[in-house]
């Protein structure tokens, strides 16, 4: 291989290099500002921490924040910087300002924001000696900053319009609070612990499907309206505790007061797992919430949580898948007969255009048009079909038990039933006739979907099923 032509692949590889990471810069800066426009604007402290397959979920990337850094507002010979880390702070909530000058008396002259900056502010810092040193600074907003000086004899000095000065006031230490999404903002007079809302067992709730979060009030209230918690991608409840503490659906009906709520989002459905991203959302406006209603709040941990939902999401994904044998005609039979003989063995047409057995509340097994086309009244009986599809929905169809009898047998027995009244060939996707071998083995994976459910608490059929597989 020639020089020339190993330095135009070089060459190329360098550009093909550049385009992508240009392209992953794209993508950031696209969710930043995304962010920045449509973000919640008044954030929390203390979320700032660092067979048929059914189902098609998304998911969604947390835009990583930009650092802002502040600017020194005076001019200075030897600059030393403070380390600050910033974090959000609601604008309603007053900056404290701790400053220690060892035994010099020094008074705080102005607390201002900056016009060109809505996250800094500028302090200014007087002594009160007869002759007057300012210093003024620009910090980033925090809840609490603690100023430590150390007022030393040095060449060396921060000019404040007094050059001929020598006194030098340095920045020696700024801390900042450590923040715990887990803990609550306030525990103070709550009239319910906490502690106690959150181990208190609800049947509205799965701990292992559901992210957590609980509002204790420090005065009984009547709920004006309900908030608006998720984006409409995830579901969430809100269970709200009277005075007489007793847990309810939470609704503004006027003259009932609460004292706390439990609220869930539900992080597992068809729509896939809610990302870590959507969760911080989520606590966001549940601690808007809770301010509102002038109450504490505690938040499940995220890490922890998603750490146990990754698995039982894979499981989900996996078992949720519906069976279908396709029940075909050599030439065509009237819509007439067959609705007839449909509703005959207990099938019931719902005006969504499929049939249901029983019943459309207690669907086990359903029917459907070979073309996926709707059955009216009108078309059935004007038309002729080749045929229809029946289906079992894995995680819909309660599993057998004492009370209940196998529900594939009923299923098969249901199936050749009409395939027998209608004349009609069972048959799969590619139009392959069906045989017992490959019947039993579809039972044997209903099965074996069904107990990996079961195991991890979700019984097919049962409420916790309907609503991860809605």
């Amino acid at each position: 291989m020639s020089n020339t032509v190993l330095w135009i692949l070089i060459l190329a590889a360098i550009a093909v290099l550049a385009v992508l990471i240009y392209n992953n810069y794209q993508e950031k800066e696209y969710r930043r500002k995304i962010h920045e426009q449509f973000g919640h604007s008044d954030r929390d402290a203390l979320l700032e921490k660092n067979a048929q397959q059914v189902r098609d979920g998304q998911r969604l990337t947390k835009p990583k924040p930009v650092a802002k850094k502040a600017e020194p507002a005076a001019t200075v010979k030897e600059e030393i910087k403070p380390d600050i880390q910033s974090f959000a702070l609601d604008d309603k909530q007053s900056l404290n300002v701790e400053v220690s000058l060892g035994d010099d008396e020094v008074s705080i002259n102005n607390i201002e924001e900056n016009e060109d900056d809505d996250d800094d502010i500028s302090i200014e810092v007087v002594d009160d000696k007869p002759q007057e040193k300012t210093v003024t600074a620009n910090l980033q907003k925090s809840e609490t900053v603690n100023l430590n000086f150390d007022k030393n004899e040095t060449e060396n000095s921060i000019l404040s319009g007094k050059p001929q000065q020598s006194n030098e006031y340095k920045f020696v230490n700024i801390t900042q609070p450590q923040l715990d999404s887990t803990k609550p903002e306030s525990t103070n007079n709550l009239l319910i612990s906490l502690d106690d809302l959150k181990n208190a067992k609800l049947s509205w709730f799965n701990h292992d499907f559901d992210y957590m979060a609980y509002v204790s009030l420090r005065h009984p209230k009547e709920l004006n309206a309900l908030p608006r918690l998720s984006s409409g991608r995830h579901l969430y409840r809100i269970i709200g505790c009277t005075m007489d503490g007793q847990f309810q659906a939470a609704d503004p009906i006027p003259g009932v007061q609460y004292q706390a709520f439990a609220i869930g989002l539900q992080a597992i459905s068809r729509s896939g797992l809610a990302s870590s991203y959507e969760l911080e959302q989520f606590g966001e406006k549940v601690n808007e919430f809770a301010k509102n209603m002038n109450g504490g709040l505690y938040l499940t941990d995220i890490d922890k949580f998603l750490s146990k939902a990754r698995p039982l999401d894979a499981l989900c994904a996996k078992v949720d898948q519906t069976i279908a044998i396709h029940l075909v005609s050599r030439s065509t039979i009237t819509g007439t007969i067959m609705r007839s003989t449909l509703e005959s063995n207990g099938f019931e047409l719902h005006p969504d255009g499929s049939f249901y057995y029983p019943n459309y509340d207690e669907a086990l097994f359903t029917v459907v048009d070979l073309e996926n086309r709707p059955f009216t009244a009108e078309l059935l009986a004007a038309q002729n079909y080749k045929g229809f599809s029946i289906l079992f929905d894995i995680t819909n169809v309660p599993p057998e038990n004492k009370k209940n009898k196998n529900n594939f047998n009923n299923f098969m027995e249901l199936t050749v039933k009409l395939s027998g009244a209608l004349g009609l060939d069972l048959v799969d996707d590619k139009l392959n006739e069906l045989t017992p071998q490959w019947l039993r083995g579809i039972g044997e994976y209903i099965d074996e979907r069904q107990k990996e459910m079961m195991a991890v608490g979700i019984v097919p059929g049962g409420e916790l099923a309907k609503r991860l597989f809605s």
